[in-house]
């Protein structure tokens, strides 16, 4: 299965005749080590051969996560205007029912995608991460609570996702 994957990653790469510059080393702390059920293959240097930008120099978002959210969504942010329509989209904004001054619900909007809950999932990892992405995270989560920190973050999470790939830097 990793074989027909990376595969599917080298077709999509081959067409890219952009030069693009070095791929910068990992920053992430566990470098060198791997996931059982990770591939076994660079999936990280695969997708920025496609995308053109390092994605998982985001704290929270590994290979795996990456992978996934590509699949997902693509690489192509001009479908949607602005960050705030992408994370609309994808139903990590704040969704709250007011009539008359009373909030009648509140929450996100429910999706059937997966790239929400990769989202989310990315978001929960940030919990013991020594960055500022983490530090935000437990800021949020002493204010607001772990229900409503966990879309908080996959809301900016989303919004930092969008303002590099539509940018490409």
């Amino acid at each position: 299965m990793d074989a027909q994957i990376e595969q599917r990653w080298q077709a999509l790469a081959a067409p890219v005749t952009v030069e693009l510059p070095p791929l910068p080393p990992s920053s992430k702390a566990n470098r060198g080590r791997r996931a059982a059920n990770d591939p076994h293959f660079d999936v990280r240097a695969l997708i920025y051969r496609v995308v053109g930008v390092d994605l998982t120099q985001i704290e929270g978002i590994g290979p795996s996560v990456l992978q996934g959210f590509i699949a997902e969504v693509g690489w192509d942010m001009r479908r949607w205007k602005s960050a705030k329509h992408f994370a609309s989209w994808l139903g990590v904004c704040p969704y709250n029912k007011i009539t008359g001054g009373r909030v009648l619900a509140s929450g996100t909007k429910r999706t059937t995608g997966a790239a929400k809950h990769l989202l989310r999932l990315a978001a929960q990892s940030l919990k013991h991460s020594k960055s500022l992405l983490g530090e935000h995270f437990r800021r949020l989560r002493a204010r607001l609570g772990a229900p409503m920190a966990i879309p908080a973050m996959a809301h900016k999470l989303a919004r930092i996702l969008y303002a590099m790939l539509s940018r490409a830097q």
